[in-house]
């Protein structure tokens, strides 16, 4: 869980290795999903943010935050966040968590309307949760109707398709994965809800720009300067990077 220190905003994020988190990007910025070409917008200070993390055991574990990586989207999008993704850095590696597979280098398959994901979801309080298997539907027409400025999904987007049974809520930031091989794969983050049973509108990793960002931060490969990013760090802190250790990153070439 992802939590300002005022307590201004509350979202859920994937740690895809011990020591980094993927979450929604769009309001970790100030000002608040204003496109950066003024070169006024800037990342959140990590010391405003908290991460919360509960151990196999249900104990309540915390940790600050030591940088934080948001992605910028292409500035002539029309009627969508300029903003997306987030990667925060940990002071504390959350060792004990079990981690997702992340597709870094076009392994899978693109996600396909009616494919099959576990997207997980919180009944009622934050640390109780459930898994909910649903049907993801791509550019789905739900969203599309939903969206009143937005004839389209953008290619960037994918939908899940709404559940009027849907017994938890499915907090922002939320990953959703599909499986491939015996193995958990996340494949985008929760940015939109519409209404309390949804649709989901999440952003793709699949994207190029996203993959490549990820890539830079994840892995330290592809360091490409094109790609649109804002960053603050605790000038207090050393930026230490944790090796791979077999089960953080899932997917290799």
């Amino acid at each position: 869980m992802v939590k300002a220190v005022d307590n201004s905003l509350h979202y859920v994020g994937t740690l895809i290795r011990h020591d980094l988190v993927l979450t929604v990007g769009a309001y970790l910025v100030d000002p608040y999903d204003h496109p950066n070409t003024t070169g006024d917008v800037f990342a959140f200070a990590p010391s405003r943010l908290r991460v919360l993390w509960f151990s196999p055991s249900w104990r309540l574990e915390r940790s600050e935050v030591r940088a934080v990586h948001v992605h910028e989207r292409d500035p002539f999008v029309l009627y969508d966040h300029a903003y997306d993704l987030a990667l925060l850095e940990l002071k504390t590696p959350f060792r004990e968590s079990a981690l997702p597979c992340i597709d870094l280098w076009n392994s899978l398959q693109p996600i396909q309307p009616g494919q099959k994901g576990i997207i997980p979801s919180y009944a009622g309080s934050h640390d109780s949760s459930e898994v909910n298997s649903i049907p993801l539907l791509v550019n789905g027409t739900l969203c599309s109707n939903s969206q009143k400025l937005v004839p389209d999904l953008t290619s960037g987007r994918f939908c899940t398709s709404q559940r009027p049974d849907e017994p938890s809520v499915i907090m922002r930031g939320a990953g959703v994965y599909t499986e491939a091989g015996g193995r958990l794969f996340v494949r985008g983050v929760e940015i939109k809800t519409f209404g309390v049973h949804g649709p989901h509108v999440y952003v793709k990793l699949e994207e190029p720009s996203v993959k490549t960002w990820l890539r830079k931060f994840v892995v330290r490969q592809g360091q490409d300067d094109d790609v649109a990013t804002l960053s603050a760090s605790d000038p207090d802190s050393d930026i230490i990077w944790f090796p791979d250790d077999g089960a953080t990153l899932a997917e290799h070439r």
